[in-house]
């Protein structure tokens, strides 16, 4: 996972009609993964468990993942619950109500 800041995000939010800020996302797989087939699997696991964790993150960041070959045996949940480790490692998460941050 590499996460930077954004230093676009304040244009961006601006040109976005909600005028909310949001993260910017990619994934980048590479032919060790496997064939396509194995890829676009991988790449469809991390995309849905990025979707399951955005809202609760901070915006302004550029996230991108690359993964390993250990996701082609991995169960959604699971890489879910990896994103969730490594945005909680980062400290990229949202306060809760009643949290200082």
């Amino acid at each position: 996972m590499f996460v930077l800041p954004d230093y676009a995000a304040k244009r961006l939010a601006k040109e976005n009609p909600q005028k909310k800020a949001y993260n910017r996302f990619g994934v980048s797989v590479t032919k060790k993964i496997g064939g396509a087939v194995q890829r676009n699997r991988a790449k469809r696991l991390l995309r849905a468990a990025y979707r399951a964790v955005e809202p609760e993150l901070k915006t302004g960041f550029l996230v991108v993942l690359a993964p390993r070959e250990e996701i082609l045996d991995a169960k959604s949940t699971a890489v879910e619950a990896e994103l969730r480790r490594a945005f909680s490692k980062l400290d990229l998460f949202l306060p809760r109500d009643g949290e200082r941050s």
